[in-house]
């Protein structure tokens, strides 16, 4: 089976290239016989993170999306799979993904990243014909089949729910050893937040909670990454330097620490390992998924995280715990909660621990294969060789 995937890639910085690259990993070792081409879409020349596959560059303009549909179409793939942001792709709203669609000869998967429950007329329209040129959606949130059928109209049956994968591997360095590395005491109470860095992750709640926690625990916040790259250029270190401001107005130096790298699985796992309290203060509601929270919950850690629908579904049945939004004393009250109650984050992790076999990139990506599978078995004929206008028409 021939896949293309059009998605960012690393060395791309950005949590979706980090997802597709271990969706692929996933789905090449699930599968047989799977052959792998990437089509990523970037404002200039990347080498992308690997040689032993086909890689393709789609710059901006709706010259390069037409291009890029006839390269696949001439390629023999199978089956495509694109990871959908409205950033990702230029034109307005990423419109221009809309022109390569329309041209593909070839079935298509996608998996959505973001569904507003409250998108534009430019927005909507577009979800809605990316729903009408796919075979299937996949959402990440139980929550998004119903948000895809009351806002955008889209067909139920359409949408697959697959979980955000987690990686299967195990932490390299004991949470004892990791503190010891950072100069931190054993008896200290880690917090922390990862992913990059940018306005809305809502970081400054958590400052501003601490020095409160401060009074009656020994505390350190670890905020984990460095500052989103589209960010930086456009914007520089302005959300860091706000942040580390903060820290230093509230006196609170002592108690949080910067990790400002782009980190490794492997770090990022041994940070997460060290952890008591993750915490995702994430300013925006509609937020249909969250890779690090996705990390956390498979590293069975307890975490406290802003009402967004991806922490709504991915934490009901007591999961975790739920703060108010650009509420500093609600994040204490249940940061209090679960360290004066120990008992209740063990049974609390145990719960958690239940989702980490289902949420395995071996299992998410199995599922995938599956839906390939039936895609290609049941419509590639219908698709070859055919317009996909000519498809939808007949």
């Amino acid at each position: 089976m021939r896949l293309a995937f059009i998605s960012t890639y690393p060395p791309q910085e950005c949590g979706i290239a980090n997802f597709t690259r271990d969706l692929v990993e996933a789905v090449l070792n699930n599968g047989k016989n799977v052959e792998v081409s990437i089509f990523a879409p970037t404002d200039s020349d990347i080498d992308l993170d690997f040689d032993y596959r086909r890689s393709f560059l789609i710059f901006p303009g709706k010259d390069s999306y037409i291009d890029t549909a006839d390269t696949i179409n001439s390629l023999d793939i199978d089956c495509v799979s694109l990871q959908h942001e409205y950033g990702l792709f230029s034109g307005k709203d990423g419109k221009d993904i809309l022109y390569l669609l329309e041209r593909l000869n070839v079935p298509v998967v996608t998996t959505l990243h973001t569904i507003l429950t409250e998108p534009t007329e430019s927005q909507k329209y577009i979800l809605r014909e990316i729903g009408n040129l796919s075979r299937y959606l996949v959402v990440m949130a139980p929550s998004g089949i119903r948000l895809l059928k009351d806002i955008y109209g889209i067909d139920e049956k359409k949408a697959i729910f697959i979980y955000h994968g987690i990686p299967n591997l195990l932490p390299t360095i004991s949470k004892e050893e990791m503190k010891n590395r950072l100069g931190i005491p054993e008896d200290t109470f880690i917090l922390s937040t990862f992913g990059l860095l940018s306005e809305g992750k809502g970081i400054e709640y958590v400052l501003w909670a601490l020095p409160k926690i401060l009074e009656e625990f020994n505390v350190k916040y670890l905020i984990i990454g460095r500052t989103h790259p589209k960010v930086v250029r456009n914007e520089g270190e302005k959300y860091r330097e706000k942040l580390i401001k903060i820290t230093s107005e509230l006196g609170i130096e002592d108690n949080v620490i910067f990790v400002n790298r782009y980190l490794t699985q492997e770090e990022i796992i041994n940070y997460l390992e060290m952890t008591d309290i993750y915490i995702t203060p994430y300013l925006n509601p509609q937020q249909i998924t969250s890779g690090t929270l996705s990390y956390a919950i498979g590293l069975g850690k307890v975490v406290v995280s802003t009402p967004y629908i991806y922490a709504k579904d991915m934490l009901s049945g007591g999961r975790g715990f739920l703060c108010k939004f650009r509420d500093p004393n609600s994040i204490v009250d249940i940061v209090f909660y679960l360290l004066r109650n120990p008992d209740e984050l063990d049974r609390t992790r145990k719960k958690i621990l239940n989702l980490r076999e289902e949420m395995s990139w071996s299992n998410v990506g199995a599922k995938y294969i599956k839906l390939f599978q039936e895609v290609t078995a049941n419509e590639l004929y219908m698709y070859k060789g055919l317009s996909r206008a000519l498809y939808r028409t007949s």
